[in-house]
């Protein structure tokens, strides 16, 4: 009930275009609590030590997209290391070489997302690293709508440290607006509700790491 499952995807994906990096770090930051839930896999809940060892990033995120606002020249090297040091958050930066972003990934040079519970399904495991690709994928495309994104950060962000009830309830709005987002085909955004929705319920009220019912076929 303590393991992750984490997923590494090589930093070349968005490489040294620095427009999808921004981009990636917008669409993460305002869909963090769908994918939190979603990373849950066939479990309804976290793990016990998921706050210790990868707690929700979107908020240092939100510094890093407020400060680009106002600066023309992006230096996510710089702002990483300001607002994300360390390896203990739910996207780990510290593998990535920003020397040789367009180097094909290897050991030290990947995104590492260490949300994800553990899981021995292979479906839970598909759809987690299915996610995990295309989410750096659409941020490459330019064709995100950036301006709803800025809308969203500007209405309707709410700060994990009062707001810590979203990354525990289902939000179909927004589930609904990430799939539309990222992914292009159908199957993708089936696949990806089921999971993040689940047995429809919010998991206040559990205390250990609870199965889900069985969302999928195999």
């Amino acid at each position: 009930d303590a393991a992750g499952g984490h997923i590494h995807v090589g930093c070349n994906v968005l490489g040294s275009d620095m427009e999808a990096w921004w981009d990636f770090f917008r669409l993460y930051l305002v869909y963090e609590h769908v994918l939190c839930r979603f990373f849950y896999g066939d479990k309804l809940n976290q793990r016990r030590n998921l706050a210790e060892y990868a707690p929700p990033v979107a908020d240092l995120m939100l510094q890093v997209v407020n400060y680009l606002e106002s600066h023309s020249k992006p230096e996510f090297e710089s702002l990483t290391e300001a607002y994300l040091s360390g390896k203990y958050h739910a996207i780990n930066f510290e593998n990535i070489d920003f020397g040789r972003l367009d180097r094909v990934a290897d050991e030290g040079n990947t995104f590492e997302f260490r949300t994800p519970n553990a899981t021995v399904n292979e479906v839970v495991e598909q759809n987690n690293v299915n996610v995990c690709t295309k989410l750096l994928v659409a941020a490459k495309r330019k064709d995100i709508a950036e301006d709803f994104l800025d809308y969203k950060i500007e209405h309707e962000f709410f700060f994990f440290l009062w707001h810590e009830y979203r990354y525990n309830e289902v939000c179909l709005k927004d589930a609904l607006e990430f799939v539309d987002l990222v992914f292009d085909s159908n199957i993708d955004k089936i696949y990806f509700l089921k999971q993040y929705l689940k047995d429809f319920e919010d998991n206040y009220a559990l205390t250990e790491l609870t199965k889900a019912k069985v969302f999928y076929k195999v």
